[in-house]
């Protein structure tokens, strides 16, 4: 096989495009495989600097390449963009990938370990449960204000007033509206035990884990902040300092 420098797979659900380079930046190998494919295939495939996108599915294929003797590197989406040349489909996104692996300005996204993206995991159940909490709350309020009966503003008065309104006899709230306000009372505060339960998990982490122990002590940061900084940003040392973790794209950066 003809010596390869890097090359470049464009990451999608069942058909990867994979294009190899050579050291002067010539295509050797332009492919296309399947998924149950392409393992092998990199497996059999010189030692290289293998370059992807950090997308969906990315880390993991990073660590199984890593373990087959690859360097990984992974690049945020938007800094390929420029490099892609004419239109815009699988080879050349696959191209424009092996090309700005090897700029020397390019920044690289950190290989996240299960341990990390477990942790990320229940951090983007939770905020989904939550967006779903907030939503429920509106429209109970919503229901209730069309009732003439305007709660306070929070979570826990809205739960008081449901419960003593679903357990009342208040001739101005219809049966059908009270049946409606308990069946979403309900629906609260299920949705608030299966935050509570991703809360403890996180508590728990944040408790065996040394570095989450160390973010603790900084006044502002409690369990939910420091082990979304964790599985965020596993490797803090790509930072040059705090102003640049700061201005990172948090969007791109804790894929």
């Amino acid at each position: 096989m003809k010596t390869i420098t890097v090359t470049g797979i464009d990451l999608a659900k069942s058909v990867f495009q994979v294009q190899a380079n050579d050291a002067r930046g010539k295509a050797v190998i332009k492919r296309k495989l399947t998924r149950s494919q392409l393992a092998p295939f990199m497996q059999l495939l010189p030692t290289c600097t293998i370059a992807m996108e950090a997308c969906c599915g990315a880390h993991t294929m990073a660590r199984k390449f890593q373990s087959f003797g690859h360097e990984v590197r992974l690049i945020s989406p938007q800094f390929v963009t420029p490099f892609v040349k004419g239109n815009k489909n699988d080879a050349n996104d696959a191209a424009a990938i092996c090309e700005a692996a090897f700029r020397p300005s390019m920044h690289f996204v950190p290989i996240k370990q299960v341990f990390h993206q477990d942790i990320q995991s229940i951090h983007r159940v939770r905020a989904r449960l939550s967006v779903n909490r907030t939503a429920l709350c509106n429209q109970m309020r919503g229901i209730l204000a069309e009732a003439g009966q305007v709660v306070a503003q929070g979570v826990l008065p809205l739960k008081r007033f449901a419960t003593s309104l679903v357990h009342s006899t208040d001739g101005e709230i219809s049966p059908v509206c009270r049946e409606t306000i308990a069946d979403l009372l309900a629906e609260l505060l299920e949705l608030e035990e299966r935050l509570a339960v991703n809360d403890r998990r996180l508590e728990t982490i944040a408790k065996q884990n040394d570095i989450c122990r160390q973010l603790t002590k900084i006044k502002g940061i409690g369990t939910i902040a420091a082990t979304a900084l964790l599985a965020a940003t596993p490797n803090p040392k790509v930072f040059k300092n705090g102003r640049q973790f700061a201005a990172r794209p948090c969007s791109k950066s804790s894929r």
